[in-house]
């Protein structure tokens, strides 16, 4: 049996935590106070720059990003 950690792809379902926050602070979105979102990548349900990020980030991997405002 392998215990090799599963690596995210453009079409993978991602079970995460995760928090949209601003700069002064406050939450626009923050999976970490109830239960964690499930998203399929590739289907408009996250922000593009977003999902690059997670695209090639290993099973248990943490990230942190800071979007320009024309990304955001």
């Amino acid at each position: 049996m392998s215990n090799l950690l599963k690596t995210v792809l453009p079409d993978s379902y991602v079970t995460l935590h995760y928090r949209i926050g601003l700069r002064n602070g406050h939450d626009v979105i923050n999976t970490f106070v109830n239960k964690p979102a499930t998203l399929l990548l590739g289907s408009n349900q996250l922000h593009p720059p977003l999902e690059k990020v997670l695209i090639g980030m290993m099973e248990g991997q943490h990230s942190a990003l800071i979007l320009k405002p024309e990304q955001a």
